[in-house]
Formats: C-alpha cells, structure tokens, sequence
C-alpha cells in the first residue's frame, strides 16, 4: 500500500482526555543536518537503544569524556553513533531526542533510524486509502503512548522530529567497521543503496517505499527490525505481553550448525530442539571480518561482545538493563575491554 504525506490527524493518549492532532508538513531540511564524516574517521563511541532514558544517556557520554554544549555533548577528538530506537518506553524522550540531534547537527554524532522511528512515521502516515501505513490497534497505540504523552500540547514540535525522522540513515559504512539498527545483510543493504534518499535515508516522500510485498519494503523491514522465524507449534510471550510464533534469529551466526533453541531468540525451553528447516538456512548470514554494530535484540546481563567481529549494543536499558556503548578505534577485531556501560 503506498503512503502519503500525512494530512491533520488526532490520536488518543491513553490516560489523556486530550488528543494529538498532528500536522506532518513536507519541508526541506536544511544542508547542515545532511552533512556526511569523512570516511576514514574512526574514533566512535557506539551507542544501543535508548528508548527515552536521557539520564543515563547523559551519564555514559560524561564516564566517555563527553562535556555538555548546548543541547548535545562534544568530545574533543571523538564522535558519537547512535543506533536508533530513541523514542517510547522511556521517561525523558524529549530530552532523548535533544541530545541526539543537537550532536547530529553539531556533527559530534550519527544517528542511524530505529524501528520505533520508522513505526511512527507509519503510525502518523495515511496510505492511499485512507487508512494509516501502521495500523492504529491497541497494540500500536500502547507502544507509542509514551512517545505521544511526552509531546502532548507539542504538536508541531512532533512534527519536527518525525520530519527529520525521514532523514536519518538506516546504516553507516565506512573503511573500518558498519553499523545497523538490526540487521546487516549484504542483498538487503544493496536494495537500499539503490532505493534511498542519497543511498541511505528514506526521504522527505517516503510513499513509494512502504508497499507490502515489495522487495524494497522488506529490505527496510529486515534491516530494521531483523530477519525472523516462523516455528509452527510454538509460541512465546514478548516483553510487552503479545504472543508470538515468530521468531527474532541470530543473523550473525550459520543456521546450518545450530538447533532452533540457539538459532532463535527467546525459543521455549520446553519445546524440543530440531534443526530448521532446510528454506529457513538459506539466507545470508553474516559471515565477514568487518566488524558489525547493532542495537535491538533486548539482550540479557552483563554487556559482552557476541565474538571479534560482531557487536549487539542493546543490553536492556528500557527494562532495567544497561545502555551500552563500544568504543572504537579503528580496530579490526573488537575487544570486550572497549566496552562500557552505566545503568
């Protein structure tokens, strides 16, 4: 279905007796916001999901020798690369999103899109027929609600963001290493190089590429929220109480050696452990040297690296977990001792 820039909308904020009406005009971004690092800059501290936790947003860039300026924070010989997911699920997305974008803007910073970015955009855009690219059922609503609380009476200021939502890259390459908010496959990446707004962002008019089926829309799909499983017979409860049979995998690992239970995240203990079927080993694993930083998987525990050349940076800071960042140096293969975390 393809999707339109959005006309006024109202959305209710559970909890609120007021409602959102939300303009979403089609304006440029100004040259600054666009501007590019230079490839063979290496000096990154690469930070996972946020999810409106600014506090101890502020707390690991000041332990990285990051000082305040403005808005945002600098270090004097270092950048910051954001992973996405900024917004929902915390207490200070607004203050989340200030951070973020004052050092995009002051070019101290990346910041790659998340899924939750990318669902609101759909959430508050209308397709051609009328309805919403992100369909408005208590699950969607529920999600987002922290988000819309957080810009209640600051309508216009929404808008703002969710315009340079559009703007933000779904993945950041250079020379050295790549990063992704979910998953990195090559065919995928190519798709996007090809669809893209400057080969990385989704554009000011998105429309065209939010069409089910398309292979561009599942390019971004995968990308952003990563490759899954469908397991028949079995089923699992989600952190936010939805049961699902679909099942996140691990994209860094070769399906052909492992059973589903280490295969797929949050596999049932109690259901048997059979190999997958042969049409769900066939995709592209990453299987490469370059070193690779994601968010999004929810890990568990004390943040440790999945291997030299992989990096997961999303331990869990919207369920009381840690915001974990890696710092990087030009390395080829990642070491535990770079990274660092703070509740």
């Amino acid at each position: 279905m393809g999707c339109t820039s959005a006309e006024p909308i109202s959305v209710s904020v559970l909890g609120k007796v007021q409602l959102i009406k939300l303009y979403l005009p089609t304006v440029e971004i100004p040259s600054h916001l666009q501007k590019k690092l230079k490839s063979k800059f290496v000096m990154f501290d690469i930070i996972g999901d946020i999810h409106g936790h600014a506090q101890p947003l502020e707390r690991l860039l000041e332990k990285m020798g990051y000082k305040k300026k403005g808005d945002g924070y600098k270090h004097p010989q270092r950048k910051a690369i954001f992973l996405g997911d900024y917004i929902d699920r915390g207490p200070e997305i607004l203050r989340t999103l200030q951070i973020v974008k004052s050092m995009v803007e002051e070019e101290n910073a990346v910041a790659i899109l998340g899924n939750h970015e990318y669902n609101a955009l759909c959430f508050h855009t209308r397709n051609v027929n009328g309805d919403y690219c992100r369909s408005h059922n208590i699950k969607n609503i529920l999600q987002h609600t922290k988000t819309h609380e957080a810009f209640l009476n600051k309508e216009s200021l929404w808008a703002e963001y969710l315009t340079w939502f559009k703007t933000l890259p779904l993945f950041y390459e250079n020379e050295n290493f790549r990063a992704v908010h979910a998953c990195w496959n090559s065919k995928n990446i190519k798709m996007l190089k090809l669809h893209l707004k400057d080969n990385h962002s989704l554009g000011l008019d998105f429309s065209g590429l939010i069409n089910s089926g398309t292979p561009i829309y599942s390019a971004i799909e995968e990308t952003l929220k990563g490759p899954e499983l469908e397991v028949k017979d079995a089923s699992y409860e989600d952190f936010e109480g939805n049961q699902r049979n679909e099942f996140r995998v691990k994209w860094w690992k070769n399906p052909a050696k492992l059973g589903l239970k280490e295969f797929c995240i949050n596999y049932p203990e109690h259901l048997p452990d059979y190999a997958p079927e042969k049409e769900h080993t066939s995709f592209d694993w990453y299987n490469d040297s370059k070193p690779v930083f994601w968010g999004h998987y929810w890990l568990d525990g004390r943040p440790n690296l999945l291997g030299e050349h992989i990096c997961c940076l999303d331990f869990s800071i919207a369920k009381n977990g840690n915001l974990t960042a890696y710092r990087y140096n030009g390395e080829n293969k990642l070491t535990q001792e770079n990274m660092i975390w703070v509740k």
